[in-house]
């Protein structure tokens, strides 16, 4: 029998969170969950994060949690993107650059437990168009250092190939971990190979500025991007900043089957608000009135 879920709800600067929480199989224990944000400038490092606690205080850092964000028109900022874990206290983040659009981002959280979660890093790599820096060994630890990849005529294609990936996989996430130089306009598209139909699948979540954390989730047909225990990645897309980069700190591939006996789904809602900060000038002899700098 299921019990009722019990959240608390706990905000930054000017967030409000709504959560419902429920109970999906035969697992009975009381969850607390606290989702957690603050306002932005255009611009300023971001972060939201949630928290789980079992029982009340009992950290929960064996799940599997992921962030859709809206911008303020509705479309997807970043869509079930995977978030990572802290490791300890039972909390889960999402790292972004706040948008140049100023408004209300509505959020929401899922999280689930997996099963026999192993994580794959890239054997080998070919770059189609561009120039690199560094080892491929530089995505296998997130330290700062970048596997970094300069575009040629202004393209960037690379297509990185994971090995030893259980056949047995229920779902995989994509995880890239870096950063490009800011130019709005720049966008990097992920694909994953799909061996059924010899094509590549565009996937939602792309490589931008305002994206120092990408994750892409396949779940669909999963088998069809596994051909001998192989699974490949292709990164791709033109830029209009000739000096543009794209710097690959880690990068990652996550296998694991869905639970059968999901301890919860977690359905998380909340604001994050993105706007200009107004600075007051305070009166002075030389400055004698007071005025609001947008």
């Amino acid at each position: 029998m299921n019990k009722l879920i019990v959240l608390s709800i706990v905000a930054g600067i000017i967030i409000t969170v709504g959560v419902v929480l429920y109970i999906l199989t035969h697992v009975t224990l009381f969850h607390r969950i606290t989702i957690g944000g603050t306002e932005y400038s255009p611009g300023a490092n971001g972060r939201t994060f949630v928290q789980i606690l079992r029982n009340g205080f009992d950290p929960v850092n064996n799940a599997i949690c992921k962030v859709t964000i809206l911008y303020p028109d509705n479309t997807y900022f970043a869509y079930d993107s995977l978030m990572q874990p802290l490791g300890t206290d039972g909390l889960y983040y999402y790292d972004f650059i706040a948008p140049e659009t100023e408004g209300v981002y509505m959020l929401s959280i899922r999280c689930e437990y997996p099963n026999n979660l192993t994580t794959y890093y890239a054997s080998g790599v070919k770059v189609e168009i561009g120039e690199t820096i560094n080892h491929l060994y530089e995505t296998y630890l997130l330290d700062g250092t970048c596997y970094e990849i300069y575009p040629k005529n202004r393209e960037i294609e690379a297509i990185f190939n994971f090995t030893e990936v259980s056949s047995d996989t229920g779902e995989l996430d994509v995880v890239f971990i870096g950063n490009m130089r800011r130019y709005e306009e720049d966008v990097i598209n992920m694909y994953a190979y799909d061996f059924c139909n010899n094509n590549w699948k565009l996937l939602p979540n792309k490589i931008n500025y305002y994206h120092p954390v990408v994750a892409n989730t396949i779940n669909d047909n999963v088998s069809c991007f596994i051909q001998d225990n192989t699974v490949s990645i292709k990164f791709e897309g033109s830029v209009l900043n000739p000096f543009q980069r794209l710097c690959i700190d880690e990068l990652k591939l996550e296998g694991y089957t869905p639970s059968s006996q999901y301890i919860t789904e977690l359905r998380g809602g909340g604001e994050i608000h993105v706007e200009m900060k107004k600075t007051v000038s305070i009166p002075s002899n030389e400055t004698p009135e007071v005025s609001i700098i947008s």
